[in-house]
């Protein structure tokens, strides 16, 4: 390791003393990390960085009286640090103490809304029962950091409250199936729906954050979810018009949810509404952007693409028959892209593109085929 290196030439490098820290906690080594935090505490004892990194290890083996009085002597030295005064905020929340939790989360985010702050005072809002600033914590986090997922265990808690098990047990299969096992938030939403263990996320390195997580979702509200009738939107699977959406997040680039269906050229607007109804379920914010991307011409003929900007008409009119979006005009991409790129969701990423996307939340994607009615 780099720190055992600089540790080897100046044993007192408390930066390399951290380092050591960070590394034991990652690798579960907590004694490692407890001799390095108590080291850098001796030889730094002014240090508010030595106290909050003590402090941490203490979160960590579960010491949570230790690990406050060092977070608040780490604070008297340095009270405006905000990654100081999120630890503090989250070992408040894993007393179960969200109300004052609040306070510290709040200082935290006036310091740097950076993602992890956010997701931090969403938790605390949510176990305080103040679910829209809840999610809209989880949106600003997304907004600050595309690459942070950790906003969807939040959506999918709020969800279960909110709409029942039924809906929310919908979300967290979908979100399931998009989301990557290495992902640490993924294998909170595997303990949700009972594919995971308590145990196991006890056992790991991270339990410091799973912990709240976790809290006040046990066995029976995960036999709920596993009982609950879903309840499919009816979409109609018969025709000679094939169609599949997806919503994307523009900031990440991430599919939200996606939805594909079958029928006949007359009955568009039906297809339509089923395929927006369960479009709906990814997103649980209200009054988000949304615009929907020219529609892949699958066949390839001038029928198909009379049909893909019609019913992409459709959809917009079936969005906003729902009143839940913020519905923008339709996006034209037929000059910036080739067809095949039409229904592939990194098309965020080209600036190109991009320049057309201002304002908007998310879009939809997808494409159309037309078949032969002996189909």
């Amino acid at each position: 390791m780099d720190c055992d290196r600089a540790l080897s030439l100046e044993p007192g490098n408390e930066s390399a003393l951290v380092l050591k820290v960070n590394f034991g906690i990652r690798n579960g080594n907590t004694e490692q990390a407890m001799a390095a935090s108590q080291k850098a505490v001796s030889l730094y004892p002014s240090s508010a960085l030595a106290y909050s990194t003590r402090g941490l290890v203490y979160g960590v083996k579960g010491n949570l009286p230790l690990a406050i009085a060092d977070i608040k002597t780490s604070l008297t030295l340095d009270p405006d640090n905000a990654s100081t005064l999120n630890n503090m905020g989250w070992m408040l929340l894993r007393q179960g103490r969200p109300s004052v939790a609040i306070s510290y989360l709040d200082r935290a985010v006036g310091k740097n809304k950076n993602a992890n702050i956010l997701g931090s005072r969403s938790w605390a809002n949510f176990f305080m029962g103040n679910y829209n600033a809840a999610l809209a914590d989880c949106i600003a986090a997304e907004r600050a950091d595309p690459s942070y997922t950790g906003y969807r265990t939040i959506r999918f808690r709020v969800k279960y409250i909110q709409e029942g098990p039924a809906s929310a047990s919908a979300y967290l299969q979908q979100e399931i199936a998009y989301g990557k096992s290495s992902d640490q938030y993924h294998k909170v939403l595997e303990y949700y729906c009972g594919r995971r263990s308590l145990d196991s996320l006890k056992r790991d390195p991270l339990w410091l954050n799973y912990d709240v997580m976790t809290r006040e979702f046990g066995t029976d509200q995960i036999a709920s979810l596993s009982s609950a009738d879903i309840n499919e939107p009816d979409i109609p699977n018969e025709g000679n018009v094939s169609c599949d959406l997806r919503i994307v997040n523009v900031a990440s680039g991430t599919v939200e949810s996606a939805a594909s269906g079958r029928a006949g050229i007359h009955q568009l607007e039906s297809l339509a509404k089923a395929l927006v109804k369960k479009l709906k379920r990814g997103i649980l914010v209200e009054k988000e952007t949304v615009a929907i991307i020219t529609l892949r011409n699958r066949t390839g003929t001038d029928s198909c693409r009379a049909v893909a900007d019609e019913f992409a008409d459709k959809i917009a009119g079936a969005l906003v028959d729902t009143n839940w979006f913020d519905v923008r005009e339709r996006i034209d991409l037929k000059t910036l892209l080739t067809e095949k790129d039409l229904d592939t969701a990194e098309i965020v990423n080209n600036p190109h593109v991009r320049d057309k996307l201002d304002g908007v939340t998310y879009i939809i994607i997808g494409g159309v085929s037309l078949h032969s009615q002996a189909e």
